[in-house]
């Protein structure tokens, strides 16, 4: 297409078209490319309002970040927009209610694996985003627990996350153990 508008211009220049004949013609190119009047209109998504759509819409702008598309800054504002949709979609409560405790905070986070040591979680993080991008973009947190008698563990997880339970179900589809936590 640049070639052949390209060739317009010289022919105008050397006098072979008249301005009328390349004006029609350049129209015809452009428009058969970017016509006035579209046979079809793309839909643009609607934002996400469900957990679940955030989690497919974050997993789809990672995916593009894995595949070098976006930049890690586009990754990140495409992020903050899906999490500031889904946060305007929530219904606010009529009155102010009490802060929730540990036990009751609602999952947003996922544990990922448990290790020996700090230094294996950190290079399993490593392993685990490479395998699934789905991951990439998340913070991850390294956080000991002590098991009694089996020992003390470094349990790996990530987040924050919309909705873990549809990252864990795609994770546990491909054979990666997952659990929703809150972080």
């Amino acid at each position: 297409m640049v070639d052949r508008l390209r060739t317009l211009r010289a022919a105008l220049a050397d006098g072979a078209l008249t301005q009328e004949q390349f004006a029609a013609e350049r129209l015809a190119i452009l428009d058969a490319l970017l016509p006035a009047q579209p046979r079809e209109r793309a839909r643009l998504m609607p934002p996400p309002t469900l957990p679940a759509e955030g989690q497919v819409a974050e997993d789809r702008v990672r995916a593009m970040r894995a595949a070098g598309l976006v930049s890690p800054a586009d990754l990140g504002a495409e992020t903050a927009a899906i999490q500031r949709s889904l946060r305007a979609a929530v219904p606010k409560p009529a009155t102010a209610a009490r802060p929730a405790t540990a036990g009751e905070r609602a999952a947003n986070g996922v544990h990922l694996a448990s290790y020996k040591s700090e230094a294996a979680a950190r290079e399993a993080w490593k392993d685990l985003t490479r395998r699934f991008p789905t991951l990439q973009g998340l913070s991850p947190r390294v956080v000991q627990t002590d098991l009694g008698a089996k020992g003390v563990f470094m349990r790996l997880e990530a987040g924050p996350v919309s909705s873990p339970q549809a990252l864990c179900q795609s994770l546990k589809q491909a054979g990666q153990y997952c659990a929703p936590v809150a972080l």
